[in-house]
């Protein structure tokens, strides 16, 4: 068992990921973003409120995308919609709580 799976399950208490560990990994000055959310809640509670700001910057996005767009007719609009609500890595950002939605909405900005 490598060093990064015996970490990681000692974070979630014995429990494993059945893939193993995670598929990904920040550097450690990545932590400093979600410290604020470690340090006011528990981990369940803290995914449910980075979750809710994912929701958040979705929203965001969709705003700026509407912004960027404004130029488009009605039907190349919704279609534009449509594609980023069909974006299969649209899920696993939510799924797995990346940064990802984040960087890009400051992309897009």
């Amino acid at each position: 068992m490598s060093v990064i799976a015996r970490s990681q399950e000692k974070v979630l208490e014995g429990r494993r990921f059945a893939e193993g560990v995670l598929p990904y990994s920040y550097p450690p000055h990545a932590a400093l973003f979600f410290l604020p959310l470690a340090a006011l809640f528990q981990r369940s509670t803290a995914f449910y409120v980075w979750s809710f700001c994912q929701v958040l910057i979705f929203i965001w996005l969709l705003s700026l995308l509407r912004t960027l767009s404004r130029s488009y007719d009605a039907s190349k609009r919704r279609f534009l919609t449509a594609a980023l609500l069909a974006f299969p890595p649209l899920f696993a950002t939510f799924k797995h709580g990346t940064l990802t939605l984040l960087m890009v909405g400051c992309l897009t900005q």
